[in-house]
């Protein structure tokens, strides 16, 4: 699961994204202007499609061996816009 944190009418909203969820018969995500998006959580294989998409771009937190990432990762401000419009939205746009 892929949770979106956003400002809608100056209160905090959050939605679930799953990958490939394409029975949605509104695609609320779309509504989402990306400059609203404060914070992205994900695990699974939501995780897996971030970091196939920004491993090179965004942070992510390592378990203590520093051999694997863990497995509930949280990005805030312009990391979680990035992966919003990189993952989300264009993974939706493309599927």
């Amino acid at each position: 699961m892929l949770y979106i944190t956003y400002k809608s009418d100056k209160t905090m909203q959050q939605e679930g994204w799953h990958v490939g969820d394409h029975n949605l018969k509104t695609p609320w995500f779309k509504a989402i202007p990306v400059s609203e998006v404060m914070e992205i959580q994900a695990d699974g294989d939501e995780l897996a499609a971030v970091l196939q998409t920004c491993r090179e771009t965004i942070p992510c937190a390592l378990k203590r061996s520093g051999k694997s990432h863990k497995r509930v990762q949280t990005w805030y401000g312009d990391h979680a816009k990035f992966i919003f419009k990189n993952v989300v939205l264009d993974y939706e746009n493309n599927a």
